[in-house]
């Protein structure tokens, strides 16, 4: 997973994660991948923000 520059150097506290070609993978690996973008997105302001799988 490649990461974009952090959020908190933007400024950013509000936003939503696209979790895209979530239709190519399993459940599990959905999961997974969700669990690593909200520990990625803890420490920032984005913590809470929606992660929606998008084809």
């Amino acid at each position: 997973m490649r990461a974009s520059p952090h959020p908190d150097l933007l400024g950013l506290t509000r936003g939503a994660v696209a979790m895209t070609k979530a239709d190519l993978a399993d459940a599990n690996r959905r999961v997974a991948v969700e669990a690593r973008i909200r520990s990625l997105l803890a420490p920032t302001g984005l913590a809470h923000a929606p992660v929606l799988p998008v084809s």
